[in-house]
C-alpha cells in the first residue's frame, strides 16, 4: 500500500504521530506545507523525517496563501503528487484557494484522494467564513472521500450529500512531549488555552468565576494562556486578578507538556464546536474537561463521569459546575480520572486509531 499522506501547518499536531507509525505499514511518502507563522519549523520537520526515516518533502509558502505568486508552488506540488502514483493520496489540508481545483484540473486519481474535513459547518466567527464554505463545497462537489473526525458533523454531511463515500475517526491525541511535571495538590488548577476567539466563550468563564470567588478564593486558581487582539474587553470582566494565572501571549509548543500536567481540569465554555484541538491535548496528558453541552463534546465526555458538561453560554451553570468540582475535590476528581483514562484508552489510542487509517485507506483502495 503506497500513500501520500499531505499536511498543512495547521494539522501538523494532529498527524506527526500517525505518520511515524503509518510508515511501519505502509509506503509512505509525507509532503508537509509550511505556512508564514507555522508552529513548526522547517529545521524541525526536516530533522523529524530524518530521525524517523519518513520520505517525503517540505514546502514553504513566505506569501499569503491566496496570494498569486503560491499558484506555481501549488501546482509543483500537485505534480510530484501525481508522479508518486500513490494508492491513496491523504490531503489533510484545504489549500484555499488552489489546491483541489489544481489536484481536479490535473487529473490526480480522484477516487484516491481522500479530504479530512475538520469542519462541515463552519464556525461562525472565523474570517473569511463564506469563501471557506464555498471552496469546501467545490470539494464535495468534485471529490468522493470525505473523513470526519466527528460523527455529528458526519451525520450531518450525509444528510445533504447522498453519494458520497464517508468516513468517521476521531482526532488523534496531540502531545507535545513528555513532562514530569504533576498538579499541585493544595488548590485546584482550572485552565483556559488556546487563541482565545469569540466562540470560545472565555467571558463565560469569567463571569462564572465571579460569582464563586468569595466562597471558594482560597480553594482554585485560573489559568488563561493564549492570545487575543482583544485582551482589554476579557480583562474588564475580572473582578480579582489574584485569582489568576494570566499569559496572554502565543504559548510555545515546549511550554504546553507542562502546563497541561500542572493543571486539574481543562474548561472549554464554546459556543459551538466540531472538533477541538485543546482536549485532544488534555486528553493525551489525561486532563479531563469541563466543557459547554454540545453535541461535539459530547461524543468524548461522559457528564460527571470522565467530565463535566454545562448548559451553553450559562454562566451560573459554569458556576455550579465548578462549586460541585471544588466541594467535592479530591475523591470525585480521582473517580474521573480514572474513568478518563480508561476511555483514552478504549477509544482513542494510538493503536486504535492507526487501525482505522488503514482500513480506511485499504476500503478506499479497493473500491
Amino acid at each position: 500500500m503506497k500513500i501520500c499522506w499531505l499536511t498543512g501547518s495547521s494539522f501538523i499536531d494532529v498527524d506527526i504521530s500517525l505518520v511515524k507509525d503509518m510508515k511501519y505499514k505502509a509506503d509512505l511518502f509525507w509532503i508537509v506545507i509550511l505556512q508564514r507563522e507555522s508552529f513548526y519549523s522547517y529545521e524541525y520537520i526536516e530533522s523529524f523525517m530524518k530521525q524517523n526515516n519518513i520520505r517525503g518533502l517540505i514546502v514553504v509558502f513566505n506569501q499569503r496563501l491566496r496570494s498569486i505568486k503560491t499558484l506555481w508552488q501549488y501546482f509543483n506540488t500537485v505534480c510530484k503528487m501525481k508522479a508518486l502514483k500513490a494508492d491513496v493520496y491523504y490531503i489533510d489540508y484545504l489549500g484555499l484557494p488552489y489546491m483541489f481545483p489544481l489536484i481536479h484540473i490535473c487529473r490526480l486519481q480522484k477516487n484516491k484522494v481522500i479530504y479530512p474535513c475538520h469542519d462541515f459547518i463552519d464556525h461562525v466567527f472565523i474570517p473569511h467564513r463564506k469563501q471557506i464554505s464555498n471552496y469546501k463545497r467545490f470539494i464535495f462537489k468534485h471529490f468522493t472521500n470525505i473523513q470526519f473526525f466527528s460523527s455529528t458533523q458526519k451525520k450531518m454531511f450525509e444528510e445533504k450529500y447522498k453519494n458520497k463515500k464517508t468516513f468517521f475517526i476521531p482526532l488523534n491525541l496531540k502531545s507535545f512531549g513528555d513532562t514530569v511535571k504533576i498538579a499541585d495538590t493544595e488548590k485546584i488548577v482550572f485552565l483556559f488555552f488556546g487563541m482565545i476567539r469569540k466562540n470560545k466563550g472565555l467571558e463565560v468563564l469569567l463571569n462564572a468565576v465571579n460569582l464563586i470567588e468569595k466562597k471558594y478564593r482560597d480553594k482554585f486558581i485560573i489559568k488563561i494562556y493564549g492570545n487575543t487582539s482583544d485582551w482589554f474587553f476579557y480583562e474588564n470582566l475580572i473582578r480579582d486578578k489574584s485569582l489568576y494565572d494570566l499569559q496572554i501571549r502565543r504559548i510555545e509548543n515546549d511550554e504546553i507538556p507542562d502546563l497541561f500536567a500542572t493543571s486539574h481540569f481543562l474548561i472549554l465554555p464554546y459556543y459551538d464546536v466540531t472538533q477541538s484541538g485543546p482536549l485532544l491535548i488534555a486528553y493525551n496528558y489525561r486532563l479531563p474537561v469541563i466543557a459547554s453541552d454540545l453535541p461535539g463534546f459530547r461524543e468524548y465526555i461522559e457528564n460527571k463521569k470522565n467530565g463535566y458538561l454545562f448548559k451553553v453560554g450559562e454562566p451560573v451553570a459554569l458556576a455550579a459546575t465548578l462549586s460541585q468540582i471544588i466541594a467535592s475535590y479530591p475523591s470525585d476528581y480521582n473517580l474521573i480520572k480514572k474513568n478518563l483514562c480508561e476511555f483514552v484508552d478504549q477509544n482513542i489510542s494510538q493503536e486504535i486509531l492507526l487501525q482505522k487509517y488503514i482500513n480506511m485507506f485499504e476500503e478506499v483502495i479497493h473500491a
